[in-house]
């Protein structure tokens, strides 16, 4: 007899139809294809946490040629997760992320780790910071790490709670209460994690740098950095070179906000790309010559100009959003398998 229990995040989420996670998934694969003129990236090995979906696995075996895979999760639905195993290659351990982490040979291979968590810092914890300070430990030279955490900042009351838990991993800039507020809260859950795996690598001789970092929100607001161990300093230079989502800036968080449009808007976009784009920097260019400085004018006024040149109504912020990561825009189509 199965036992009732609280609903899992995959029971919860089809993870199929997430728009902004999948435009973070195909950046993330476009990365590590650019990345493999400098590293063999097939002869990684994949670890991460699948659920019942597999939805990464199949891209990173598909895009990257990735067949040594791992996938982690200690929910009691066991065979849901083998039996939606996508290929027979992949491995699942049914098991919280630091036990596995504890025993995974980091030696034997290099790895592409993808820890998708779907809690809260405050509520995955201890386990976060336990399993970036493995992570930290063990990581050898250019394995590759991405890190999701559902980033819901802790309500006002909780705001101080949170810093003084968490002190030890925040640098001074960030221990005021204006990093809990939502608007900035993933720039503090940034300096958390970069502060525990520096903390891990001290036992280490690599060093974690990032290379990318995404917020985005398909229900709860989800924050993830991505980075690679290596003790040359200048090798993160180098892939930084590649393609224009990597960079070093500590600081740097890229947003993924597409807007929810139909597909004959999106296809009238796509039509006219090239000149959406001149149309959007002509308008901010016009606008700029004004001198205002209220942002919400700003925006008003650059929203006039574009609806004056486009057959729909749309802000200038999903228009900035759209021409960012159009090449990206998910397609969902109804079929009979």
């Amino acid at each position: 007899m199965v036992r009732e229990s609280p609903k899992s995040s995959f029971e919860r989420i089809n993870y199929y139809l997430r728009p902004n996670k999948q435009v973070e998934r195909k950046l993330m694969i476009e990365m590590l294809q650019q990345i493999r003129r400098e590293l063999d990236i097939s002869s990684y090995c994949y670890l991460g946490m699948g659920s019942i979906y597999y939805y990464d696995y199949i891209l990173f075996h598909k895009m990257l040629s990735i067949d040594d895979m791992i996938s982690i999760d200690n929910k009691t639905a066991i065979k849901r997760f083998d039996f939606n195993k996508p290929y027979e290659f992949i491995k699942f351990h049914n098991c919280i992320t630091t036990d596995y982490l504890r025993m995974h040979d980091w030696q034997k291979k290099k790895t592409i780790t993808w820890l998708d968590y779907d809690t809260t810092f405050g509520k995955g914890e201890p386990c976060i910071i336990a399993d970036l300070k493995i992570l930290g430990i063990n990581c050898g030279k250019n394995d590759i790490l991405f890190v999701s955490i559902n980033s819901t900042s802790p309500e006002d009351s909780k705001g101080k709670d949170f810093l003084e838990k968490y002190k030890t991993y925040i640098s001074p800039p960030f221990k005021i209460l204006r990093f809990t507020r939502p608007k900035y809260f993933p720039e503090l859950l940034q300096n958390i994690v970069l502060n525990v795996l520096k903390e891990g690598c001290e036992y280490n001789k690599f060093k974690f740098y990032k290379m990318c970092s995404f917020t985005y929100k398909d229900g709860a607001p989800m924050y993830t950095i991505g980075g690679i161990f290596t003790d040359d300093a200048e090798f993160p230079q180098k892939l930084a070179s590649l393609h224009d989502i990597i960079s070093l800036d500590t600081a740097q968080i890229h947003k993924i906000n597409i807007p929810n449009i139909t597909y004959k808007e999106k296809f009238y976009m796509d039509s006219k790309i090239n000149s959406l784009r001149q149309w959007f920097e002509d308008s901010e260019k016009e606008v700029d010559k004004l001198g205002l400085d209220d942002e919400e004018e700003k925006k008003e006024r650059i929203a006039n100009l574009l609806y004056n040149k486009m057959d729909i109504e749309l802000s200038p912020d999903d228009v900035k959003n759209y021409l960012a990561y159009y090449k990206y825009f998910p397609q969902y189509y109804e079929g009979i398998i």
